[in-house]
């Protein structure tokens, strides 16, 4: 791979791109290279058709542009590509980065083959580039080498070719006597019409994109043409008296580098805002909770490296769908955890089903008479609720919604916030399709009391098969077990009286039923064999043996320690 690299003449990377890059092999002499320059990273594009080479390539901070390199329309401006194309298919790759090379050097490994037995029109043009613009080098035995990705004793060709652009042309060629008004000079705009729509949104936006580019593209060349030109007419005066009139004659130069770096930001900037549209625009992500809109967004820094084309953007649309029901989860751990995870109050706990962790936290359930939930006080001047609160509101009717297969509520907690926050304000009990709900704003605390008891046990349930407190669907299960599950919400008076008395004289952060993943190891543990001796002690008052609860299990082993989130 050195002498890949060894091959440019140029050693001013700005921009790279390896159009089939596997785990990124060809790559490493520039990386190597990259840790001793003082200004920047070279930004590292990759093209690879195995998606399962993918998070190899990124885990070494390159960027994924692409799968299919004969799909790849290239529109950033590389200074370099490197090619190691699977020699089938060598002649059409190279032909291709060739293609998209606006200024710059390629090298491309091929079999040696392929330049020595040009039968047909495509290895014909190929070699005619390398006789016009380049050189070949054979080599034998390169890929018999320990790290070669794909050993084979064949010989290959060393390609390299040059591209030199018609930038720096002759810009005062067909000059004509300067007659132009201001109106001239805006003669040829016109304002443009929105693009139609009845071919669907996702062409549309490619086409608007592409669009975008070359207006970019168009707009970079023209600037430097101005450039150009100013610099031929030499300075103001009052450039020539300033000091930084060296700076500024500097900055007027026409150059590729500045043509290269101005086209790139804008092509990345205008990418980012059509990815960020496809995002914005899916109706999966209208149902999506704040934090499960955060962790597809950082996903998200990884699609949008992605070009933009039909093809990327209906996979990226797959991929959400198949994800869907993960997404879903999530979505209902988090509302589950926003209100049992610090408000030791909200929850009943319950004997867990098998586990012999004893590290692991406690099971419960929400309570489905009233829990509360703190942390949203209102400073007295407010009209409205807080921007916090009403995300907040926002994720509780999206979970309760996709629970009860709809899109939406059609009373929503965040609607009658908006609509009726002075009446809440004054301790009324507003009814909404999910909960009815009062707010002490001096407390800044919201009590929920759920509706639908059968809303509130799917996601109890959800979470509990999930974490393992519940038993897998089917399974067959001691009635004892059920039994207790469903009494929890009624024993829990009980149990926080046995809890009560554990915690008597420890400090908050000690309460065996208080925030158990912030203890160390050696006390959680402590704190969750004394839950679940409280919780057996309240099970044997109402007749429940905890050894029945878990079937095929000796009396001795049945106290297991509770499951873990």
């Amino acid at each position: 791979s050195r002498k890949v690299w060894a091959k440019f003449k140029n050693r001013k990377f700005t921009r790279v791109l390896d159009p089939s890059a596997g785990e990124g092999h060809l790559l490493a002499p520039l990386v190597e290279m990259d840790r001793y320059r003082w200004d920047k990273t070279v930004p590292i594009d990759c093209v690879e058709i195995d998606i399962t080479r993918h998070p190899i390539l990124k885990s070494k901070r390159f960027n994924v542009v692409g799968i299919d390199f004969m799909q790849f329309s290239g529109a950033a401006l590389y200074s370099h590509i490197v090619l190691n194309p699977p020699f089938a298919e060598g002649v059409k790759h190279t032909l291709k980065a060739w293609d998209i090379l606006f200024d710059g050097e390629l090298v491309a490994i091929l079999n040696a083959e392929t330049i020595r037995n040009p039968f047909s029109a495509e290895r014909r043009m190929l070699v005619n580039l390398i006789e016009q613009h380049g050189s070949v080098e054979y080599l034998q035995d390169e890929f018999l080498v320990p790290d070669a990705e794909r050993k084979t004793p064949v010989e290959i060709a060393l390609v390299h070719l040059e591209k030199v652009s018609n930038f720096e042309m002759d810009f005062l060629s067909g000059l004509e006597v300067d007659s132009m008004t201001s109106s001239g000079l805006a003669g040829g705009f016109k304002e443009l019409n929105e693009i139609a729509v009845h071919e669907g949104m996702i062409d549309n936006s490619v086409r608007a994109f592409n669009a975008a580019v070359k207006a970019a593209r168009e707009q970079v060349f023209a600037t430097a043409k101005a450039r150009y030109y100013s610099g031929l007419l030499g300075e103001t005066m009052e450039s020539l008296q300033s000091k930084d009139s060296n700076q500024s004659r500097q900055a007027a130069k026409a150059n590729l580098e500045t043509v290269r770096k101005e086209m790139q930001e804008l092509y990345d900037n205008l990418k980012n805002r059509a990815w960020t549209g496809i995002l914005r625009s899916t109706q999966v992500t209208s149902r999506l909770s704040s934090k499960a809109q955060q962790r597809l967004e950082a996903e998200f820094e990884n699609v949008k490296q992605l070009e933009f084309t039909v093809a990327n953007i209906y996979g990226f649309i797959l991929g959400l769908i198949n994800k869907t029901s993960d997404i879903n989860l999530e979505m209902c751990l988090d509302v589950f955890d926003s209100v049992t995870k610090y408000h030791s109050e909200n929850r009943c706990y319950f004997m867990g089903w098998r586990s012999n962790d004893a590290h692991r936290r406690a099971a419960f359930r929400i309570k489905t008479t009233r829990f509360i939930i703190p942390g949203h006080a209102d400073d007295g001047w407010r009209s409205s609720p807080g921007w916090d609160t009403t995300r907040f509101l926002a994720d509780f009717d999206k979970v309760f919604a996709m629970l009860d297969g709809k899109r939406e509520p059609e009373v929503s907690l965040q609607w009658a916030f908006t609509e009726h926050y002075a009446r809440l304000k004054q301790g009324e009990r507003i009814s909404t399709s999910y909960f009815d709900v009062r707010y002490f704003p001096g407390r800044g605390t919201i009590h929920f009391f759920p509706t639908s008891q059968e809303l509130m046990d799917r996601l109890n349930r959800l979470v509990g098969r999930h974490r393992q407190w519940l038993p897998p669907e089917g399974e067959k299960v001691p009635d004892a077990f059920w039994l207790q599950y469903d009494k929890a919400e009624k024993f829990s008076a009980d149990l926080e009286k046995e809890i009560a008395q554990v915690n008597r004289g420890r400090s908050w952060w000690d309460h065996i039923d208080g925030n158990l993943d912030a203890m160390e190891d050696s006390k959680r543990e402590k704190a969750v064999a004394s839950l679940n001796e409280c919780i057996g002690k309240v099970l044997r008052k109402h007749g429940i043996d905890p050894a029945a609860l878990i079937e095929n299990q000796e009396p001795q082993q049945a106290m297991l320690p509770l499951l873990a989130a």
